[in-house]
């Protein structure tokens, strides 16, 4: 196992997106302080509370590869930047646990611009 899957496993984390999703990224919520957000090699997400070592939001499938960043918005509670390999970059609702806003699709579906 690599090191962040060995880490999570010591501290008692659940590993995202099960014994293949090590852990890639991680983040503290500025809005909620007993809870932090990871990332995984297979592209899920998941909140954990820190007191009961808990998932409380899981997104098995947020990025079809490896989540590089996480970035809870210090402005809006509930509110979760991700970007991964696949290329996308997503806002998250997390108390709908859905995408607000696919970067890569919303770029993709944008009218090119006139050369």
């Amino acid at each position: 196992a690599s090191a962040s899957c060995t880490a999570a496993a010591a501290f008692g984390a659940p590993t995202p997106g099960g014994p293949d999703g090590c852990i890639e990224s991680a983040c503290c919520d500025l809005h909620h302080v007993h809870t932090i957000a990871l990332g995984s090699a297979a592209g899920a997400i998941s909140t954990v509370d820190l007191r009961t070592m808990k998932a409380a939001v899981a997104l098995p499938n947020a990025h079809r590869s490896c989540v590089r960043v996480l970035a809870y918005n210090p402005n809006r509670p509930y509110a979760l930047l991700s970007a991964g390999d696949d290329g996308a970059m997503k806002f998250w609702d997390l108390r709908r646990a859905k995408a607000i806003t696919d970067a890569a699709a919303a770029q993709s579906a944008a009218p090119a611009a006139a050369g």
